[in-house]
């Protein structure tokens, strides 16, 4: 399924520089369904193996679960090149790299002198505009 913004409201967002905010949204909501928000953030590890064998079948069935849909919503014609470098034991790290892929950053540029306006906000006035890269 390509990349679009145009896909309806009620359909997962594939992941693309477009959608990565929709993306987001949606893997946060699904990670609260599956009760694996802690598992997404880093917060609740693995519970290691001398944890009750209902808790350690618990914590992986939520972060299987997870891991699938993030799976899911990746172009399959991108997921060989991503997982290459992403391991997707670590839910959390496959996230967080996920995004730094996807997430256009905002970086302050030098403005030439020329274009600086009393009027505008203080990066302005201080000679900076923020530029999407």
């Amino acid at each position: 399924m390509p990349c679009a913004l145009s896909l309806p409201i009620a359909h997962f967002p594939i992941l693309c520089a477009f959608t990565v905010q929709a993306w987001k949204r949606q893997v946060n909501t699904k990670a609260l369904d599956f009760a694996a928000w802690g598992i997404l953030h880093g917060t609740e590890p693995y519970p290691g193996f001398s944890a009750d064998p209902k808790t350690i079948a618990s914590w992986n069935e939520r972060r299987s679960k997870l891991l699938g849909y993030i799976m899911s919503t990746i172009d399959e014609t991108m997921a060989d090149t991503f997982f290459q470098d992403i391991s997707t034991v670590d839910v959390n790290d496959m996230w967080l790299r996920l995004i730094e892929l996807f997430e256009p950053k905002q970086v302050l540029a030098p403005v030439p002198h020329k274009t600086r306006s009393r009027k505008a906000g203080t990066a302005m006035a201080l000679g900076f505009q923020t530029v999407l890269t």
